[in-house]
């Protein structure tokens, strides 16, 4: 007879953007790895949660914030890196694609060259692609990766239980809680997207930026 399945989810804030480390009794899970330069942080707040193992390092999207520092991850740990197929090509070449922007976001898109010149990405091939979805192997917990396009073409968000969902950039609570509003390679991909995951009914959603997880109420609120 088997026990309860149980799950430790702890926030990582970065300086840009979050990571959440994921850890069940069989299986471990960092969700973004930050920028250049920031992986001995990442180490060493997954030594301080007890548990020096890493199995898995998912990205939500290939931007230099949220895949910055996976390489070196990878290289420390062992982890398997896994992506959605379409943002492989950007991810290999260290590059962040943007798309189109809006408002605020033009200012980032003047500065990002200087942004990859001072902190260049360390190109890397994942070890494994997904399309749509893609089931976590080898553990009792129910965790699904998602393909969910708009910001970039290959975002992509995990469920838990059906209960807990990492969306990456597809939502923030940075200031008020908001869907994606400045960058999109497609913005009506982006409303189905938003669509698409509060269909799901998450208890809780985990955004890519921003001090505060989403209600399912605040979640059902949020429009592109």
């Amino acid at each position: 007879m088997t026990g309860p399945i149980s799950v430790q989810i702890d926030r990582i804030p970065l300086r840009l953007s979050n990571a959440y480390l994921i850890r069940g009794d069989d299986i471990s899970i960092l969700i973004d790895a930050g920028m250049p330069g920031e992986a001995a942080r990442l180490l060493e707040t997954i030594k301080q949660h007890g548990n020096p193992r890493l199995d898995w390092i998912f990205l939500t999207h290939a931007h230099f914030d949220h895949f910055g520092s996976a390489t070196q991850l990878k290289r420390a740990t062992g982890a398997k890196v896994l992506i959605q197929k379409d943002d492989a090509p950007a991810l290999m070449a260290g590059e962040t694609l943007l798309g189109e922007v809006r408002g605020r976001g033009r200012l980032t898109a003047r500065v990002l060259p200087l942004i990859e010149r001072l902190f260049p990405v360390e190109p890397m091939a994942p070890d494994v692609v997904f399309d749509q979805d893609y089931t976590f192997p080898g553990s009792r917990l129910k965790i699904r990766a998602m393909h969910t396009p708009g910001h970039t073409t290959g975002s992509s968000s995990i469920v838990i239980e059906n209960t807990h969902l990492f969306a990456g950039d597809l939502v923030s609570t940075n200031g008020a809680a908001h869907a994606q509003r400045y960058y999109a390679h497609d913005w009506e991909a982006l409303s189905i997207s938003l669509a698409a995951i509060k269909s799901l009914k998450p208890t809780h959603t985990y955004p890519g930026h921003g001090p505060d997880l989403l209600t399912l109420e605040a979640l059902l609120q949020l429009s592109i």
